[in-house]
């Protein structure tokens, strides 16, 4: 069996590996347009990850607990993204809200 790392069947799950530490990156940056954009190749790359083909290959090279930690490594990655964008989502709100209420200042005295 050689390198797992070396092997291109398993090129799809660490192509998402990849594109979820650059989300990640993009989230603790606050660059949520770019974010969009690597998020959609991400699905792409997440989708040729339940393609029966791709299984057989990986069982047939003896590659299935490399892609069980594969997995777990991009569940990882995923909380942490999910995390960021909710606490960036609430910053966000919260700015909103005190941006309405510096309005409603302004308005209340005539600026």
């Amino acid at each position: 069996m050689t390198n797992p790392h070396e092997s291109t069947c398993l090129n799809p799950v660490y192509q998402a590996i990849d594109q979820s530490r650059r989300l990640l990156a993009l989230a603790r940056e606050d660059d949520w347009a770019t974010f969009e954009q690597v998020l959609a190749e991400r699905q792409e790359s997440l989708e040729a990850l339940k393609s029966s083909e791709f299984m057989v290959e990986v069982v047939k090279n003896g590659y299935a607990e490399v892609l069980r930690e594969a997995i777990v490594e991009l569940q990882a990655l995923n909380e942490q993204v999910g995390e960021l964008a909710e606490t960036s989502k609430a910053r966000l709100s919260e700015q909103l809200k005190e941006f309405a209420r510096g309005d409603k200042a302004k308005v209340a005295y005539g600026k």
